[in-house]
């Protein structure tokens, strides 16, 4: 016996491309899902969800972001990560051979000055 596909399945396997494609974030989907009436069935709902998210497309570049602030030196800043590329060849080597000696203690300087900014007990 042949089992029937859910006819909401390919809705759902749609919501769930529009996330990983970044046409939808969760801000939204919330914001979108608060705005719909309560009255709506989850199909509705769903179908409605999917539709706005079509409707929106992107706003802005949610991928990742690369900046170059000198030559030989890339800072990437992504959803989940920032990471920094010093070449240790080129105009900049040295500067690279002391930033690796250094970067210990510039980060936790850094860290240090951004707890004391950004403390919790500022009420």
């Amino acid at each position: 016996m042949a089992r029937r596909q859910n006819p909401a399945r390919p809705r759902w396997t749609e919501l769930a491309q529009l996330f990983l494609d970044r046409k939808l974030t969760e801000a939204v989907a919330l914001g979108a899902l608060a705005r719909m009436s309560p009255a709506l069935t989850s199909d509705e709902r769903l179908d409605a969800l999917v539709r706005e998210a079509l409707k929106r497309g992107t706003k802005g570049s949610h991928g990742p972001r690369e900046i170059t602030p000198m030559e030989g030196v890339v800072i990437k800043a992504g959803r989940g990560s920032l990471s920094m590329s010093v070449k240790k060849s080129g105009v900049n080597a040295d500067f690279a051979t002391w930033l690796e000696s250094n970067l210990e203690e510039i980060i936790k300087k850094s860290y240090a000055e951004f707890t004391d900014v950004n403390s919790k007990d500022d009420t």
